[in-house]
């Protein structure tokens, strides 16, 4: 069967969206922006340049088109189907609530800190029900997003993906806390909040060494056609560190918390661990401290790998990192 090609809009609005990332890449999110808008208009129903628009607008503190453009997406949404393997939560923007759960927790970080790790060990207690990347971060979070009908992912056909999502729909009928674990959370983090303003709400935001996390984005480039290098490690660290510090600081007067979380101490020691749960006032028995014991045990296989970055990538590191944000961070982390 031969494939459509595609039509001439489609063809600019992905040139347009290329050349934003380019002006992304180096902080010209008003280039970027405006770029991106005129692929928008041409591709109105495509998610990846909404949630780049979303990033710019963020990045330039435009409030007042970001207001806009959230505004315009609910009072005419896009027709996306939400049932996808990832999806996001356009169809929910301002809706009434109607979840009855009241305890969501979410685990935030930049992309390769750790966040898939993090998940697995909350999800070793009974009591917690933590999805993997359900859904895509940039419109936010809502609770309905939450409910059976709505978690469930049709796009997951794999025994790998199978078996962990049946354990987790078993959970969610009684578990004490449900939520969902995601790179990059950051950017949903007003939104959500602002959505969950009458639940209780916790965040985790896992911080893994800047050094370490360049050695990752190096590493997956060898076998990913996206594109990940030790700079978009840095422009993703610092967008995460900018936008959690100012989550942070937006937080009064709603039952959130937000707590970072030192990635070498969760998986090299279990009493740091285990306050994990106790954040989130639950009881840790002789078999979940076992359960997290042997889990830590071989993510030390992990932690004693070595990671050498290029004298060019330590420059860059040393030059572009947003060293302010990076303290502010490290200041709150916990214990």
């Amino acid at each position: 069967m031969t494939e459509t090609p595609p039509s001439a809009a489609h063809q600019e609005a992905k040139d347009l969206a290329s050349q934003a990332k380019d002006f992304m890449e180096i902080g010209k999110w008003n280039e970027a922006a405006g770029l991106l808008e005129r692929a928008v208009t041409l591709e109105p129903t495509q998610q990846q340049f909404l949630s780049l628009l979303v990033v710019c607008f963020r990045n330039n503190q435009d409030t007042q088109k970001l207001d806009q453009l959230y505004r315009t997406l609910q009072t005419n949404p896009p027709q996306f189907d939400f049932n996808r393997y990832v999806t996001n939560g356009l169809p929910f923007l301002g809706k009434p609530v109607e979840n009855p759960h009241q305890d969501f927790v979410f685990i935030s970080g930049a992309p390769r800190s750790g966040t898939t790790s993090f998940g697995r060990i909350l999800n070793l207690h009974n009591e917690i029900a933590i999805f993997t990347e359900r859904f895509t971060p940039y419109f936010g979070y809502h609770p309905d997003m939450f409910l059976k009908e709505n978690i469930y992912s049709p796009g997951h056909k794999t025994h790998r993906h199978i078996k962990p999502m049946e354990r987790l729909h078993k959970k969610i009928r009684t578990c004490a806390w449900i939520g969902d674990k995601r790179p990059n959370f950051s950017y949903s983090a007003p939104i959500t909040m602002s959505q969950f303003k009458d639940k209780k709400l916790r965040v985790f935001h896992i911080y893994r060494s800047i050094e370490d996390v360049c050695w990752s984005y190096e590493h997956k480039k060898k076998r990913s056609m996206d594109e990940w290098s030790y700079k978009h490690a840095c422009f993703d660290l610092n967008t995460n560190n900018r936008a959690i510090c100012e989550a942070m600081n937006a937080a009064d007067g709603q039952d959130v918390k937000f707590y970072i979380t030192d990635y070498t101490k969760l998986h090299s020691d279990a009493d740091y661990a285990l306050g994990m749960f106790e954040k989130l006032d639950l009881s840790c028995d002789d078999a979940l401290r076992e359960k997290v014991q042997n889990y830590i045990a071989d993510s030390m296989k992990i932690l004693d790998k070595e990671r050498v970055l290029s004298d060019e990538a330590q420059r860059y590191i040393e030059k572009e990192i947003d060293w302010d944000a990076d303290n502010e961070i490290r200041k709150h982390m916990t214990g």
